[in-house]
């Protein structure tokens, strides 16, 4: 993060920086692939970061693109893109639709910085929750949405409560559809096979983030603070 703030509410140039920064970081590590795992991310460094590292690097955009796109060739109506203010100022996740095959007239755009404070929180279920959803997804009313696609990773967490908003609509999961794109490129690989461990680097408080993380994924996750020259 920056100064405590996640990459979608910062300013561009600083989302440029960072992520090159965390990727070299890795690679230090003896990182064999890198996901950028941030829709604000890929959106503005993942092209920087691909002319400076040779490993295979993967973003969340391009394969929920292609998702969105298999959904609305058998689903027709509109096509809404929820996202960070950053990432729908870039505008790089909206042509990552149009070069999917998805008319500009099919795509709506609504950026949904709340989103992103209630994941954080945890306040991703009950009626307090659902109602902000709601309130959040209501530009969308009477559009004909039938795809919803979540291009900020953070937003997985509240998957259910923005299915329970627009019942009739497939909602796409950016981040499941990267872990997917991810997980095919390294099959066969001891990755793939489950072979693998978890160690996390986090900017902020190591112990409150192995917290969420754990509650997130339903283990525990080592976390260590990331070093200060990157944060």
């Amino acid at each position: 993060s920056f100064y405590g703030m996640t990459w979608g509410n910062v300013r561009a140039a600083a989302v440029v920086v960072l992520p090159a920064l965390a990727a070299a970081f890795l690679l230090s590590m003896g990182a064999q692939a890198v996901l950028a795992a941030c829709g604000t991310a890929d959106s503005l460094a993942l092209p920087v970061l691909r002319e400076e590292n040779r490993v295979p690097l993967f973003g969340v955009l391009a394969p929920l693109a292609a998702r969105v796109a298999a959904e609305y060739r058998v689903r027709g109506g509109r096509v809404a893109l929820l996202a960070t203010a950053a990432t729908t100022q870039a505008g790089e996740a909206a042509r990552a639709l149009l070069r999917a095959g998805i008319p500009a007239e099919a795509v709506e755009v609504l950026a949904c910085p709340a989103f992103v404070t209630m994941a954080e929180r945890g306040t991703v279920e009950g009626e307090a929750a659902a109602e902000r959803v709601a309130a959040v997804l209501a530009p969308l009313r009477g559009k004909d949405i039938r795809t919803l696609a979540l291009g900020c990773t953070h937003f997985s967490h509240l998957a259910p409560l923005i299915g329970t908003a627009f019942p009739s609509a497939c909602v796409v999961d950016g981040a499941r559809e990267a872990g997917a794109a991810l997980g095919q490129a390294l099959a066969g690989t001891p990755a793939a096979e489950g072979h693998g461990t978890w160690r996390a680097y986090t900017s902020g408080d190591p112990a409150a983030f192995a917290r969420a993380a754990a509650g997130y994924l339903g283990e525990p996750i080592p976390t260590e603070p990331l070093p200060s020259r990157i944060r």
